[in-house]
């Protein structure tokens, strides 16, 4: 939970301290020495459209979420956007994890047997989701203007995770040894779940060509922990990634 605080004040704090923050090219200012019945609007140009355009990105990450469980994320997206401010994007990510030193502390506290803590891996994930980007900035450092778009998604996802629950399921073999020096997902059961999926992130803009994204990808889907009664929780999933996009 401390990682996930950390990545969505990191992309909020990067936003909310940049020079100019705008939400609308339309807004309404007030003026008091125009007449009263004058209205006054000033526009505030975006430099770089999305208007009627396509994108494709790709990059990595890591995974946030997982106390047990240190992962990282490769991602491809491709997108259109039908208006400035709204767009459909389709994404695949393919992530990769293993067992962290908690887990390991858990087996083997201070040199004696232990137990095997629930953990779980998701191997990839497939989906879509409808973008809004209603804020935009422009950063002025070192005598340059960097121009961002803070974006918003939400939709779905065909995900595949597996978990070690044929292990923790049975007291036994929980606290057996050969259960214990197991670290990989040799002996995972492999699930498939819908996901509801959301996403923030900024985008910097490079050129009128070229952008780098830091988004947040969350993914939350029902698993189940125990294979004897089908007892289930939901699952949180963070991915914190950087991804270099071309528009077109």
């Amino acid at each position: 939970m401390s990682k996930l605080i950390l990545s969505l004040s990191l992309i909020s704090s990067l936003f909310i301290y940049s020079t100019n923050i705008h939400s609308s090219e339309e807004d309404l200012y007030e003026f008091s020495w125009l007449d009263k019945d004058k209205e006054v609007y000033v526009l505030q140009n975006r430099k770089y459209r999305k208007d009627d355009s396509f994108y494709f990105s790709g990059g990595g990450g890591v995974t946030t979420s997982g106390a047990f469980v240190n992962a990282f994320t490769f991602q491809t997206k491709a997108g259109y956007f039908f208006k400035e401010d709204w767009g459909l994007e389709l994404l695949f990510s393919k992530n990769f994890g293993k067992e962290n030193d908690i887990a390991e502390l858990v087996k083997n506290p201070n040199g004696v047997a232990g137990s095997v803590p629930f953990r779980v891996f998701v191997k990839s994930y497939l989906g879509g989701q409808v973008l809004w980007s209603p804020f935009y900035s422009k950063i002025n450092t070192f005598n340059k203007i960097i121009y961002v778009d803070w974006m918003f998604g939400v939709g779905g996802a065909l995900l595949t995770e597996s978990n070690n629950r044929n292990i923790t399921s049975s007291n036994s073999n929980d606290f057996s040894q050969n259960n214990r020096s197991i670290s990989d997902d040799s002996q995972d059961i492999e699930d498939g779940h819908f996901a509801f999926l959301w996403s923030t992130g900024l985008q910097f803009y490079v050129s009128e060509d070229f952008y780098i994204k830091i988004d947040m990808l969350a993914t939350h889907f029902n698993t189940t922990t125990n294979s004897s009664n089908g007892s289930t929780i939901m699952y949180n999933n963070y991915d914190v990634g950087l991804n270099f996009g071309y528009i077109f």
